[in-house]
């Protein structure tokens, strides 16, 4: 075998991949003018100590092999730019490697890891790095990247980025953070670390403010920036005999919650009340009362028929409401209706006039929601989603808008909006069975609204909730539902209710059993389980004799190859149970994708 010195290409590169090593050579170590190695698809399972001498390298390969540790001297290669470690079995990095002075690039896809490696805290340098998506579902790659550029520019130290992360993933230590830590975190230049670090304090209020609202003997105290004028907002409290601090104190019973806060270090575990700049603003209009409309009780009387004319699908009865409300004023409760005017109506006028009314008698985060330019209803097969999201965005935005209201008017004009009442109200709650019964035509149930359309359940970097079947509509006379591509994970044992049920199709969802309730369905006759996630046949099935179709084609095993197919055959005594039943199971599909199908599994 010729020596290793006689390898090393121009460019001080040494090629060693695909040489069925298990160990490296001592020859290796004498090349103390290596800048690149490539050690990619061996045998090695360790790396010695004596890697250190090579300081050098610039660029160390170390794909494809089986390592399951790493040397700290790897720590001591002072001109190491990229390291590449994919598709080994690494658990952990070597602590020695937080010292690195250059590293630049780190590849680390397809090992074992089960939380981010403590080097991301210590290390600053690195520009590109995969195979770590922040181990906390829904967190892709790209934002981890953004996260820990975000971390090294705030200065803080390794345990500091190390709590902070727990704070952006919303992770189980959560509850172990300190208010100081948490107003630390509203520091961070990461729009995500702060709003999860928000959300924490304002859960550990000492009170819900309608409990213990801004009252005479109060004292409010800013920590944290606010778009609202604090000299407006001083006049506003002393002269109902609210205090103000312009720095937090004993005598202050209300803190507002805001990004860059100062004076942070102070905060005790006092009970306060914690608010966001949103709640302060409302507060500020109860207190100075004002909406002229609730001073005039003979327009107060009509505001409901004042909501029906701006409601109406008629432009000039919409026109016709404006004009009242340019004379009478214009009450919180009518701001649900001006914003859907001024987002939808046909007429470029009105719109126009329902904005100038909202910037006119809004609260700021009224006149910020109806300056904000996110579309607000979207159609297409994505339409549903998009439609959710822009009213989750704007809920956010102004909470004191019926933002129910506005979905279920979005439905009645564009056809689109139930998925947000749907998916973002509890169970039980009035609306929702207001949008269950307009998705309900003739005894037939359409919940395709959750979803729109199946999961892409293939792609590799695809995620999706799981959603709960609404129990609302248990209690409803259905002969058909249609949930297809709706993400539900589960059915609820409420599913037995409907016993005049006669055909349920579930298809495309990620159902992993069903409840033993759903024997109880003895008016059922066809029943579709295809594309969903099961790794077994359900035993209910063989309780069934009665179905006339069951489909259980295409489910897939969660935990065997990555979101690839996996086929399922019924059980003898499932078939046996069923001998009326048209059954269909495993693959139908082309010949030519039937071959790719089992080649994948």
């Amino acid at each position: 075998m010729p020596s290793l010195r006689s390898q090393v290409r121009k460019g001080h590169l040494l090629d060693l991949s695909d040489q069925g090593l298990e160990a490296l050579p001592e020859e290796l170590f004498e090349l103390t003018d290596l800048k690149k190695l490539k050690l990619s698809k061996n045998r090695l399972t360790e790396l010695p100590e004596a890697i250190g001498a090579l300081t050098a390298l610039e660029a160390l390969v170390l794909d494809d092999n089986q390592l399951t540790a790493l040397p700290d001297a790897l720590g001591d290669l002072p001109k190491l730019q990229l390291l590449d470690l994919r598709h080994n079995k690494l658990q952990e990095l070597p602590q020695g490697l937080n010292r690195a002075p250059a590293l630049q690039k780190l590849l680390l896809s397809s090992n074992r890891f089960k939380e981010v490696p403590e080097l991301f805290w210590h290390v600053g340098t690195l520009k590109d790095f995969d195979g770590v998506k922040g181990y906390a579902r829904g967190n892709p790659k790209h934002d981890f990247q953004r996260f820990y550029a975000d971390m090294h520019k705030a200065n803080r130290t390794p345990d500091a980025r190390a709590r902070v992360f727990q704070i952006w993933t919303l992770g189980p230590r959560l509850g172990d953070c300190t208010l100081p830590q948490l107003f630390e975190a509203l520091t961070i230049p990461n729009d995500k670390v702060r709003k999860n670090a928000a959300a924490a304090i304002l859960k550990r209020t000492a009170a819900p403010l309608a409990e213990q609202p801004l009252a005479e003997g109060s004292t409010l105290a800013f920590l944290g920036n606010t778009r609202l004028k604090k000299t407006e907002v001083k006049e506003t409290l002393t002269a109902n005999g609210i205090g103000y601090a312009s720095r937090l104190n004993d005598a202050v019973t209300h803190v507002v919650v805001g990004p860059n806060p100062t004076g942070w270090e102070t905060i005790d575990a006092k009970p306060r009340v914690f608010l966001t700049e949103v709640q302060l603003s409302d507060e500020l209009d109860r207190i100075a009362d004002r909406f002229l409309l609730d001073e005039q009780p003979e327009v107060a009387e009509d505001r409901q028929n004042v909501a029906e004319l701006l409601a109406s699908p008629d432009e000039d009865n919409v026109a016709v409401g404006l004009e009242l409300l340019k004379t009478g004023g214009v009450p919180e409760e009518l701001f649900t209706e001006l914003f859907l005017v001024s987002r939808c109506s046909a007429s470029a006028k009105n719109r126009k006039a329902a904005r100038d009314l909202l910037t006119l008698h809004g609260t700021p985060a009224v006149r910020k929601a109806a300056s904000d330019r996110t579309k607000l209803w979207s159609s297409g097969h994505k339409g549903e989603r998009k439609t959710t999201e822009a009213l989750a965005h704007y809920k956010h935005m102004a909470p004191s808008i019926q933002w129910n209201r506005v979905a279920l008017l979005l439905y009645e004009r564009e056809k689109t909006g139930l998925q947000f009442v749907l998916l973002t109200n509890p169970s039980g709650h009035p609306d929702r069975q207001v949008a269950l019964d307009l998705l309900t035509q003739g005894g037939h149930l359409d919940l395709r609204t959750l979803g729109g359309h199946y999961p892409d359940y293939n792609n590799t970097y695809a995620y999706y909730n799981e959603e709960n079947f609404p129990i609302e509509a248990t209690g409803m006379p259905l002969t058909s539902i249609d949930a297809r591509g709706c993400r539900l994970g589960s059915l609820p044992p409420e599913i037995g209710r409907l016993t005049g049920l006669q055909v349920l199709d579930l298809r495309g969802n990620m159902l992993r059993r069903l409840p033993d309730e759903i024997t109880a369905l003895t008016s059922l006759q066809k029943l579709l389980l295809g594309d969903n996630t099961f790794t077994a046949v359900p035993p209910q099935l063989a309780k069934m004799p009665w179905l006339k179709e069951l489909d259980f084609t295409g489910n897939r095993h969660p935990d065997g190859p990555r979101h690839r197919p996996h086929v399922h055959a019924l059980g003898d005594e499932v078939r046996a149970a069923l001998p009326d039943t048209a059954i269909t199971d495993g693959y139908s599909g082309r010949q030519e994708d039937l071959e790719r199908y089992y080649w994948n599994t």
